[in-house]
């Protein structure tokens, strides 16, 4: 079979598509790939600047889709199904070898392309919005960085739980594509917090969601509410910020991080369930399938150059029976019906769903707390109703997307 390899930290242009021997299974689920993620942490893992460090030379990707080749007994798994695959690494090659805890079933109606652009940026953003932030329907969403893999995420995301949406992004073009993702309004990121006072008023912000960082830190802690959340996902502004805590104290708001792949590995039974919740979403028609462009497959270096550009398309990329595809874009797939309604004013403020709850709104809510109950499992020895301790995570996370094998 080929993989991609990389063989030294000198960026996108040295990544090799090379010969190399299956992989055993070694009691894992064999998959034949059909399509790969492609993120921003990818892109940091060829210049050796990621969190996670791998020694060369090895296989990146995190995450990606095809068909089940062979699997155990007992995983309830079984060969031709179709199915997405979470991993730290290894998923640009035609064939994987997994740990069943990190297959999950693709839902009925989902490409390869959807669903190997899905499981990084959407079960991230779910973890950060559901898990962290415990966002309720009626919430103000703040999403940095909104049309990226993660941002793309929080926006569809955040408008299928019900709620209010802002994007900020770094041009027209992106501001375009976040709207058409689903962002009830979108604003540039130069003097963003001018932009978002005039339309919802000073310090209206529930939740900010960055992936960002860099110097938004403090703009992002004025606009909050009182008791109001900002969930650090990431960096890919490069920097990282400090914060002055005497903020947190005097507005009664929180820092918090979404270390999602940390996390997953600290509670492993959390990824089905998160990803069950994803489903549900999308068969509820709340969720739209992440928006993708494809790249051929033994064309890496050119998604992660589009990664690198700060492009606002989606990407993805196909040779032969496999494809690339990232999350994202300027022609992203067409929005199904959101509990939030699209036309709403920016001046109106929303009703909280405890005084006027629409069914749909109620639907909502009910995900929520399901999401909440998956990131909150009993440990051994304690007692219904006890807040089992939390594990603590690093910030992380990134701009994601896929790749396709026909």
């Amino acid at each position: 079979m080929f993989a991609h390899r990389i063989v030294d930290f000198t960026g996108p242009d040295d990544v090799q598509w090379a010969e190399v021997d299956d992989p055993a299974a070694g009691g894992g689920v064999l998959i034949d790939v059909a399509a790969a993620g492609v993120s921003f942490a990818d892109l940091l893992q060829t210049r050796g600047a990621y969190q996670m460090k791998v020694p060369l030379p090895y296989t990146p990707g995190m995450d990606a889709a095809g068909v089940v080749r062979s699997a155990p007994p007992g995983t309830g798994l079984a060969p031709g199904q179709r199915v997405a695959v979470l991993l730290d690494y290894g998923c640009w090659q035609e064939v994987v070898s997994a740990p069943a805890a990190r297959v999950l079933p693709l839902p009925d109606g989902m490409s390869f392309e959807a669903g190997a652009a899905a499981p990084l940026n959407y079960l991230t953003a779910l973890f950060a919005l559901a898990g962290r932030a415990h966002a309720q329907p009626g919430d103000t969403l703040l999403v940095h960085g909104a049309a990226g893999g993660v941002g793309t995420a929080a926006i569809q995301l955040g408008r299928a739980l019900g709620l209010r949406t802002l994007a900020v992004v770094s041009d027209k073009a992106k501001k375009d594509f976040a709207l058409q993702c689903g962002a009830h309004h979108a604003v540039l990121s130069g003097g963003w917090l001018t932009a978002v006072r005039d339309l919802i008023g000073e310090r209206a912000v529930d939740i900010v969601v960055d992936p960002v960082d860099g110097d938004r830190m403090t703009d992002s802690l004025r606009s909050l509410a009182p008791e109001g959340r900002l969930v650090v996902v990431g960096f890919t502004g490069g920097e990282i910020p400090t914060v002055k805590v005497n903020r947190l104290l005097l507005g009664n708001t929180s820092v918090l991080g979404a270390a999602s792949r940390e996390y997953f590995e600290q509670q492993p039974a959390t990824l089905a369930a998160l990803w069950a919740q994803l489903a549900r979403l999308r068969r509820a028609g709340t969720l739209p399938d992440p928006p993708v462009e494809p790249y051929p497959f033994a064309d890496a270096r050119s998604a992660l150059r589009a990664i690198a550009d700060a492009k606002p398309r989606a990407r993805s990329y196909s040779a032969g029976r496999r494809k690339f595809n990232l999350c994202g874009g300027t022609r992203p797939a067409p929005l199904r019906a959101s509990v939030t309604r699209a036309n709403t004013k920016p001046s109106a403020r929303l009703i909280s769903a405890r005084k006027r709850r629409s069914p749909a709104a109620g639907r909502a809510l009910k995900l929520v707390a399901d999401c909440r109950r998956y990131l909150e499992p009993r440990q051994p020895g304690t007692q219904k109703g006890v807040k089992p301790q939390r594990a603590p995570g690093r910030a992380g996370g990134g701009v994601r997307g896929t790749v396709r094998q026909k």
